[in-house]
C-alpha cells in the first residue's frame, strides 16, 4: 500500500470510491489441481456490472490477454494466482478510473509491458517501493481553442500550469490503484522539465536560464503544496546533471526522432522528442513507471523508438493524462 511517508499530505479519502471496487469481490482467475489456470465467469459479470460497453470490452481483452500471457507461469509455478488475480484486479479497477478522469485507455502493448514489469518484481521478491516518474512540463501560456488547451508564444510562467494541474487532478489516483491493486509501495518522483531551458527557448522567451530555473522552482514548490509530494526539477530529482542529462539526449540520433505534433510548434525551441527518449532512458534505468502529462503522441512514439534502442533487459510502463483534451492530440 502507499506508505503516508512517501504521500505525506494525500489521504486515502481522496480517491473516488470508484477505486474500491475490487478487493472484497472474489477472483476472476483461480487454478485447478492439475494447475491449469481458469476464469471465474460470474465473478467478472459481478465485477463488470456498471461498466460502459467500451469499458466491459476493454477489460475483456486485457483479461484474455492476462490468461494466455500467465497460464504457462502458472503450469510452470513461475507465477503466482495471487499476482494474476492482483493484475486482473488492476485491469478492472482502471476502467471507472478512465472513464471518469483524463487517464488514457493503456494498448494492449502497454498492459503487456505493466505486467511484464510487475512479474519481474514478483520473481526477483522485490520487497524495495517501485518507482514513477513524472515529468511537468512547466507553465507555458496557453488558450483555449473549443474544449481544446493549444500552447502559444510567450514568457513562462510560475504557477503550477496545464500539464501540473492534470497531473495533480489525476496522478494520485492512479498511483493509488497501482499501489492497492499490485499491493506495492510507491515512491513517487516528480520534477518539472529544467532540461528545456535550452538556447533557443530562452531566447524567444528573452530570459536567463537562471530566470527560467527560478520560475520552475516556484512552480515546484506550489505543485508540491497541493500534491503532498516533494517535487523538484528534472533532470536533478533524479540525481543527475543538466550535462549528463545532455549527453544521453545527445546519445540519440536526431534523425532516430524527428517528431512534430499540432499545437506544439509556439514551443519549437522547448520540445525535443530526444527528451522523452531520455527520460525514457532514466527511467528505464531506475526500473521506473512512467505517468507522463503531456503529449501521448510524442510520448508513444518517442518511448516506442527509445526501447527500440535501449534494448534493455528492464521494463517501463507508461501512462498518459490530460492528453485527450489537449489540442495537439487531436
Amino acid at each position: 500500500m502507499i506508505e503516508s511517508s512517501v504521500y505525506g499530505a494525500f489521504k486515502v479519502r481522496d480517491v473516488p470510491q470508484v477505486c474500491d471496487l475490487i478487493i472484497k469481490n472474489p477472483s476472476v482467475f483461480s487454478v485447478t489441481q492439475s494447475g491449469q489456470l481458469m476464469m471465474n465467469d460470474a465473478a467478472l459479470d459481478k465485477l463488470s456490472t456498471g461498466m460502459s460497453l467500451s469499458g466491459k470490452n476493454f477489460a475483456m481483452r486485457r483479461l484474455k490477454f492476462l490468461f494466455h500471457r500467465c497460464s504457462k507461469g502458472i503450469r510452470e509455478r513461475r507465477i503466482s494466482i495471487d499476482a494474476v488475480n492482483r493484475l486482473s484486479s488492476f485491469c478492472l479497477e482502471i476502467i471507472p478510473l478512465i472513464e471518469n478522469t483524463s487517464i488514457v485507455m493503456p494498448t494492449a502493448a502497454e498492459f503487456s509491458i505493466l505486467i511484464d514489469w510487475y512479474l519481474d518484481r514478483q520473481e526477483r521478491s522485490q520487497q524495495e517501493p517501485g518507482v514513477v516518474l513524472t515529468t511537468v512540463c512547466p507553465d507555458y501560456p496557453y488558450e483555449w481553442v473549443g474544449t481544446k488547451a493549444m500552447f502559444t508564444s510567450g514568457e513562462v510562467g510560475s504557477d503550477i500550469g496545464l500539464v501540473g494541474e492534470s497531473i495533480m487532478k489525476t496522478g494520485p489516483h492512479l498511483l493509488y490503484l497501482l499501489a492497492k491493486s499490485l499491493d506495492i509501495p510507491l515512491t513517487w518522483i516528480v520534477g518539472y522539465a529544467g532540461f528545456e531551458a535550452k538556447p533557443a527557448n530562452l531566447e524567444s522567451m528573452n530570459i536567463s536560464s537562471e530566470e527560467f530555473r527560478n520560475r520552475l522552482e516556484k512552480s515546484a514548490r506550489k505543485l508540491q503544496h497541493k500534491l503532498g509530494v516533494p517535487v523538484g526539477i528534472l533532470p536533478d530529482s533524479v540525481d543527475i546533471t543538466m550535462e549528463q542529462f545532455s549527453e544521453i539526449r545527445e546519445s540519440f540520433l536526431i534523425t532516430d526522432f524527428n517528431i512534430r505534433r499540432k499545437g506544439m510548434d509556439a514551443l519549437s525551441g522547448a520540445v525535443d522528442a530526444r527528451d522523452w527518449a531520455s527520460v525514457f532512458s532514466i527511467a528505464n534505468k531506475l526500473n521506473a513507471i512512467i505517468l507522463d502529462g503531456a503529449s501521448v503522441y510524442m510520448g508513444r512514439k518517442a518511448y516506442k523508438k527509445a526501447g527500440q534502442i535501449l534494448q534493455s533487459n528492464n521494463h517501463t510502463p507508461c501512462f498518459y493524462c490530460v492528453t485527450r483534451y489537449m489540442g495537439f492530440d487531436s
